[in-house]
């Protein structure tokens, strides 16, 4: 049980080196509720515990049902210090230029002469007659500069905390793909909808629901059986407080309601499918394949609405 024994000169007593200091005050607090006596001694900075010799049976039971007991705990403990969501300045430079092209594209749908909105809004029974790129193009529009930068905060943010956590390719590729599953789960969900819609918001509770459920699935990985109620509710927080947020910052007067929360459904999907993914695919190699293909993916829908 442990490293080293070492006798006293005093008859009777054993002292036992702490070499690892993690271990030092829970292994006081194991003494003291056993009532086993014991006194502390330091030899160069290093910490020994004095126990008579004939408890030592029950030091080594005692200390063994504490590491027994702790065991899941502290590999519970050592995963989550080990995969923390990461912050990469390249994660929040990619994440500021793409919101700062929706700010620039939109300076130049405001001056031009051409009806850009009407070729790339949102409607729902042109989606449905076929139209499917306006899934995409209705995310780059925006009434005005008020809903612009709303959407440029919370988004620029939420795509650098999913790049951190997915990669920048897989980060801006999902994004897109959660914000057009949810403005076409939206078309197919209100055939009748007389409304029209645009803005980044749907792409912006999709990066939203990815979080929500990666966290959620980090925490699913991390526990182990035997975890009482309280442990196992954790795997329902992350996207408690997603829908908390989609409460709050998504149900605003005149917002789209159903375009915000299908495009939250979808994120929590993607998200989800993420953890069957192997590792091999979030390389540098799909990273920069996803990018691009990202990158590709606006100019050709917009392309496919200058032609319709």
């Amino acid at each position: 049980m442990f490293d080293l024994l070492e006798h006293s000169e005093e008859a009777g007593l054993v002292w036992i080196k702490v070499e690892d200091s993690s271990l030092f005050l829970p292994w006081l607090a194991v003494l003291a509720s056993q009532r086993i006596p014991y006194r502390v001694e330091y030899q160069e900075g290093v910490p020994f515990l004095i126990v008579a010799e004939q408890d030592i049976p029950r030091v080594n039971q005692e200390f063994a049902l504490y590491e027994q007991n702790t065991a899941a705990w502290r590999k519970w403990h050592s995963e989550t210090d080990e995969e923390p969501i990461a912050f990469s300045w390249i994660s929040f430079a990619m994440s500021l230029l793409i919101f700062s092209l929706l700010l620039r594209f939109h300076q130049i749908v405001q001056q031009a002469p051409v009806d850009w909105q009407r070729r790339g809004v949102w409607d729902a029974a042109l989606i449905r007659a076929g139209e499917i790129w306006r899934c995409l193009t209705a995310l780059t529009l925006h009434g005005n500069y008020a809903h612009l930068l709303g959407n440029l905060c919370w988004g620029s943010m939420l795509l650098m905390l999913t790049a951190g956590e997915l990669g920048n390719g897989w980060a801006l590729s999902l994004m897109l793909l959660a914000g057009a599953m949810g403005n076409a789960l939206n078309a197919l969900l209100l055939p009748q909808a007389e409304y029209k819609a645009l803005g980044a918001s749907t792409m912006v509770f999709g990066l939203l629901g990815i979080l929500a459920a990666r966290t959620t699935l980090k925490i699913r990985q991390q526990k182990l059986a035997g975890r009482g109620v309280l442990q196992q509710f954790r795997l329902w927080l992350p996207l408690l407080a997603g829908s908390a947020l989609l409460s709050l910052t998504g149900t605003a007067p005149g917002s789209d309601l159903a375009g915000h929360l299908n495009g939250f459904i979808c994120g929590i999907l993607l998200g989800l499918l993420t953890g069957l993914l192997p590792p091999k695919l979030f390389s540098l190699r799909w990273q920069l394949l996803l990018g691009t293909f990202a990158l590709l993916l606006l100019p050709l829908a917009w392309l496919l609405a200058w032609k319709a």
